[in-house]
């Protein structure tokens, strides 16, 4: 009888080490997936702000000025030659 607890007592042992190993590898796995979840956050999030600073930025050519219209309507003030920034694409047009 002896030696079957023996036997039991490391199959449980056994049994409890490898149910430690699956949990500590889940939450390995949620830890990655977490990571990868945050890292498309942040690139999604760059993207957007690369393409709004470059739908606002304007160039103006040499000797020329720039009419600024925000919804079709023709605003008082001109973009002056050289590099302007201006709402992005949707409201302001130039």
């Amino acid at each position: 009888m002896k030696q079957e607890n023996a036997f039991e007592k490391m199959e449980r042992e056994r049994e409890e080490r490898r149910a430690a190993e699956r949990a500590t590898e889940q939450a390995e796995a949620a830890a990655a997936a977490q990571r990868i979840k945050r890292y498309i956050a942040l690139g999604g999030s760059v993207l957007f702000g690369a393409l709004v600073f470059t739908a606002s930025c304007n160039s103006i050519d040499t000797g020329t000025v720039g009419v600024v219209k925000h919804f079709g309507a023709v605003q008082p003030h001109v973009l002056t030659e050289g590099i302007n920034f201006t709402r992005p694409w949707p409201m302001a047009r130039h």
